[in-house]
């Protein structure tokens, strides 16, 4: 078990830096709020450590490198909205969850959560 969770950390960790980390569209962002006015659980990817400093008010703290051990504890009805301090961890958590088959909103970090979207016009 921890075997298989070191390759899949070695695994995600590797594609992320071959991949950058992008900023959050404004209509991912508005999708995933939609998502959270719906009910969606927000979970806080970092360590406790930088959870205790500062959170998205709500979230929970699942720390990746604790992600296998308690995802089977978040509610199956419940989509998931994740972020992190940059986004990289987000996106492993993200990559993780839809791959158990879970509805999930990356918004990489929590300025990105926070930030204000610009009205939309018709």
């Amino acid at each position: 078990m921890k075997k298989n969770l070191l390759y899949f950390i070695i695994l995600i960790a590797l594609s992320t830096l071959f991949s950058a980390c992008s900023k959050v569209s404004d209509e991912d962002l508005r999708i995933a709020h939609k998502a959270y006015e719906n009910g969606a659980l927000i979970i806080d990817v970092r360590t406790k450590e930088e959870y205790k400093e500062k959170h998205i008010q709500k979230a929970v703290n699942i720390a990746l490198h604790n992600l296998e051990k308690y995802y089977k504890y978040i509610p199956q009805n419940k989509a998931i909205i994740v972020y992190c301090a940059t986004g990289s961890r987000s996106s492993m958590a993200t990559e993780f969850l839809i791959g158990k088959g879970r509805t999930v909103y990356d918004v990489a970090t929590q300025e990105d959560w926070e930030r204000e979207l610009p009205q939309i016009t018709k």
